[in-house]
């Protein structure tokens, strides 16, 4: 049957919020639970932890990518030939550029990239100091290079 309840209490019902559901009133429990009795929460309280990734361990070969990956380290001998051709003058930065563009490897790839950027910024310091020298201070650095060479 119906029941009968007192004005009083009808009103409280009327104008109770509705009970929260769902992701938001778990949200606020636990932000409850985490401040100090009498302080309230602050806005960050009231996200949502983050959720940790877990990880499976595995052995260092399953972790290794394949040789015939782009993602496969250089060995010590390849670095050698790499600094060897790109240490040259001239064929140094041609080399670096094709290397740079052609190469299927992200490592070597990479470091002839770093290498071809360090011979460009050589060669304009270089020209930037040659142009300083011979229109600002008026000294001959052509005459005085080739007064090594004996001309």
């Amino acid at each position: 049957m119906d029941e009968i309840k007192p004005e009083a209490e009808k009103d409280k019902e009327e104008t109770a919020a509705p009970e929260n559901t769902g992701a938001k009133a778990e949200a606020r429990a636990d932000t409850e639970s985490r401040t100090a009795p009498g302080k309230s929460a602050s806005w960050s309280d009231t996200l949502p932890k983050p959720q940790t990734a877990r990880l499976s361990y595995c052995s260092i070969s399953e972790m290794r990518p394949s040789p015939e990956s782009k993602y496969a380290p250089m060995g010590v001998f390849g670095y050698i030939v790499m600094l060897f051709f790109t240490s040259l003058p001239v064929l140094g930065f041609i080399v670096a550029v094709i290397t740079a563009l052609a190469s299927k490897k992200l490592a070597r790839s990479r470091l002839a990239a770093a290498s071809a950027i360090l011979h460009a910024a050589v060669i304009f310091l270089l020209s930037v100091s040659y142009a300083v020298a011979e229109l600002v201070f008026h000294v001959d650095v052509t005459g005085f290079i080739f007064s090594f060479f004996g001309r």
